[in-house]
């Protein structure tokens, strides 16, 4: 949710609790009395609420995946690659250059699996 569909629903749920306060107070205003205490409790739950739900929405901007959080994920995803191109030794780093240079329409003559131990297995696959 970006910053003005907040904006719009706060709106309108402020303007729907002036509505309520009016339709709450409706008695009050007609006949010049005072508030019941009925309608001061009501009133202040009301606000409450209405406090409570444009926290919630303005404070969900902070927590909520936004492309900045997808950025990090990726950008995060990009430092294993990077980690894991470190790690590797030569032969392995000339196996990976040897695979991506491949045209796909190659038959494969033999792939690499990983083993439980770590280690990179050549396995032949036989014609």
């Amino acid at each position: 949710m970006n910053s003005e569909h907040r904006l719009t629903a706060t709106r309108y749920i402020w303007i729907a609790f002036f509505f309520s306060l009016a339709i709450i107070n409706s008695n009050v205003m007609i006949s010049g009395l005072a508030p019941s205490v009925a309608n001061v409790i009501m009133t202040t739950v009301l606000a409450i609420a209405v406090m409570a739900s444009s926290i919630a929405i303005w404070a969900t901007a902070n927590s909520s995946s936004s492309d900045e959080d997808k950025s990090d994920t990726k950008l995060k995803r990009g430092e294993r690659v990077t980690r894991l191109i470190e790690l590797m030794d030569e032969d392995e780093l000339h196996e990976l250059r040897k695979r991506l240079s491949k045209e796909i329409d190659d038959p494969i003559e033999d792939y690499i699996t990983l083993g439980d131990d770590g280690e990179l297995h050549h396995r032949h696959l036989k014609n």
